[in-house]
């Protein structure tokens, strides 16, 4: 009888080791990681260091925020007020994207693209016709505001580049010859808000 009792004490003391365990599975990233994820204002240095801080927001909206109705296809369709700090050292300009992940096209919707912008201004205003517009998805230069179908929140994700030089092109670049210069940027900074359409 008593040899009974110890196994089944034994047996009990198994089970609950294994199930009992208050120790949660973690997935994605780790808490202060500076990769933002949908929702997020983030900032990404580059390794020399420069640029640590640096931070995009915007007074119109908080990060993770819906946009206003007047920055979308629903309202004026104008771009929204953005602002920066502090510059890396060494910025000589900067470029903007903006780009909803969550349209049913490869690499998402490109909605602004805007380059030539004087890191000393700290901010574009509301509508502003201070940068240099590149080419939106609809292949025409300047901005277009977030036009989702009908359903869930998609998220839209602006991305500013602190750039060590000046840029030109000849004709409005695309997204993706912004993004090709990632190689000069001292350091990236994300504003991320939402938009849904009923």
């Amino acid at each position: 009888m008593s040899i009974r009792v110890v196994v089944l004490v034994a047996v009990s003391a198994i089970a609950a080791i294994g199930c009992g365990s208050s120790t949660p599975a973690t997935t994605g990233a780790t808490p202060g990681s500076s990769t933002p994820g949908p929702g997020t204002s983030g900032a990404t240095s580059a390794p020399s260091g420069t640029g640590v801080g640096f931070t995009l927001t915007s007074p119109a909206f908080g990060a993770g925020q819906a946009i206003p109705v007047t920055f979308t296809c629903k309202g004026d369709n104008v771009s929204p007020p953005l602002a920066w700090d502090p510059i890396p050292a060494g910025t000589q300009s900067l470029a903007l994207t903006m780009v909803d992940p969550d349209a049913p096209i490869p690499g998402g919707f490109t909605h602004w693209v805007a380059y030539g912008i004087g890191p000393s201004a700290g901010a574009l205003g509301q509508g502003s016709k201070e940068a240099l517009p590149g080419l939106n998805q609809a292949g025409k230069p300047g901005y277009t505001g977030p036009c989702p179908p009908a359903g869930a929140p998609h998220h839209y994700v602006f991305t500013l580049y602190a750039l060590d030089q000046q840029v030109s092109f000849s004709v409005p670049p695309s997204r993706s010859e912004i993004e090709a210069l990632g190689a000069h940027a001292l350091a990236t900074a994300t504003l991320t808000g939402t938009f849904a359409t009923s």
